[in-house]
């Protein structure tokens, strides 16, 4: 009560309004094949039966968890509903564009807010502070400034700062809307990212300074388990890639951007053998324990995570092998040859192993992600035996522009390859 009290009235959601879904204003639909066979079956049933029973109106609005029972007109139009977004027109297909338009500008919104609330807090507390200090010279000083420096050295100013992101969160699960709940909760994540540069500074100086990656460490491994925790009760994929991306950053994954080019690799040797097993063993737990819930039937909610750790699994453990099994990789000499056919022996297996796995346990990201590193890694290879041949350094040239021509011809021509890679 006390965190969900220090929210801002601006971040509140009326009562009214958190009770209507986008999905309650607009014509009845499917979400799924399984729910368009049941409400055929109902529709069926309904429009077949003499006398007609109203309770198949009630019980295919509950399939569509929709509070009211449908109506005949409704029931009757869903085809025409579904013929509708097929081809991409109509009133749904508008509706729903146009708010995801709206959660693409409320997601920027929300980074703007994380990104400027404490610079803004800075730039107007320095004209705010001299004009209360020419108006009440006399208050400010002696009462003001000293109170706003004891609850800043008492933590009274952090707790609150910490109030108002749990208070966000709990105002999201009071939420009947999923948009809305995820949404203002993303938001009550992005607040707490100023807080903890808040927490940051008032703390940091009390940590070693002999780790430089340290504070690097500590905030993605904050922000991995922050927004694994929200990710969960609202089913986001988008938390859950963001959960799993900082963990990975958090164990020595490095990303950065300079100038005209960007930078994916690792900090050091040891961490990206590191990154690599880590993987590699999330990678074999997902796959375990999806076959394991399918089978079992255990309700494990593996949703938000099971794109980002196929897709982001993937990209790490073949970006480690790649290098590692690489001529050009450590020192020369009758070690690293065999290091080096052993390391290409475990690349080859890994590809075609994930690449059976992603097909058959129906992870296509993880299965299109070990295709690509198949061709990565065959090129590579085709390049290490040219080199070490001797040949012509031009045919490298012409054999490599037509693989990447063929592979841009065979794009285009399969854009649903790509689109599954980044189908989360």
């Amino acid at each position: 009560r006390v965190a969900a009290g220090a929210v801002p009235k601006c971040l509140r959601l009326p009562a009214p309004a958190a009770r209507r879904s986008i999905r309650s204003v607009l014509p009845p639909v499917p979400e799924s094949l399984s729910q368009a066979f049941e409400l055929g079956a109902f529709s069926n049933a309904y429009f077949e039966g003499r006398p007609r029973d109203p309770s198949v109106l009630a019980r295919a609005a509950e399939l569509l968890s929709r509070a009211d029972p449908l109506s005949e007109e409704e029931l009757g139009g869903v085809l025409a509903q579904l013929k509708e977004i097929k081809d991409h027109v109509g009133l749904v297909t508008r509706v729903r564009g146009f708010f995801t338009f709206v959660n693409t500008m409320w997601l920027f919104a929300i980074i703007g807010i994380a990104v400027s609330i404490g610079p803004s807090i800075i730039a107007l507390a320095r004209p705010l502070g001299r004009w209360i200090e020419r108006v009440a010279r006399w208050i400010f000083r002696p009462v003001v400034q000293p109170l706003v420096r004891r609850m800043h050295d008492f933590g009274i100013l952090e707790i609150g700062a910490w109030l108002v992101c749990g208070g966000v969160l709990l105002e999201a699960h009071q939420h009947r809307v999923e948009d809305f709940a995820l949404y203002v909760a993303t938001t009550g994540l992005a607040l707490a990212c100023p807080a903890l540069a808040y927490s940051t500074f008032r703390h940091a100086a009390k940590l070693n300074g002999g780790d430089s990656q340290a504070l690097r460490r500590m905030v993605a491994a904050w922000l991995s388990i922050t927004s694994a925790l929200i990710a969960m009760p609202h089913d986001s994929v988008l938390l859950g890639h963001v959960a799993v991306g900082a963990f990975f950053v958090a164990i020595g994954l490095h990303v950065g951007a300079y100038g005209l080019c960007y930078v994916v690799g690792f900090s050091d040797d040891d961490a990206m053998e590191r990154c690599a097993v880590t993987s590699f063993l999330l990678l074999a737990s997902m796959c375990c324990l999806r076959f394991v819930n399918t089978a079992c039937g255990f309700g494990l909610h593996l949703v938000p995570f099971r794109a980002a750790v196929s897709v982001l699994g993937c990209v790490v453990l073949f970006l480690a092998m790649l290098i590692m099994s690489s001529r050009l990789y450590r020192e020369e000499g009758a070690r690293r040859r065999r290091t080096y056919l052993i390391a290409n022996a475990l690349m080859l297996t890994l590809l075609l192993g994930f690449m059976a796995l992603g097909m058959v346990g129906g992870l296509p990201g993880m299965a299109n992600t070990s295709v690509v590193f198949f061709v990565l890694w065959a090129l590579e290879k085709y390049a290490d035996f040219h080199m070490t041949a001797g040949l012509n350094g031009w045919v490298l040239v012409l054999v490599s522009s037509l693989v990447a021509w063929r592979s841009a011809l065979a794009l285009h021509s399969n854009p649903q390859f790509i689109a599954s890679l980044f189908d989360f």
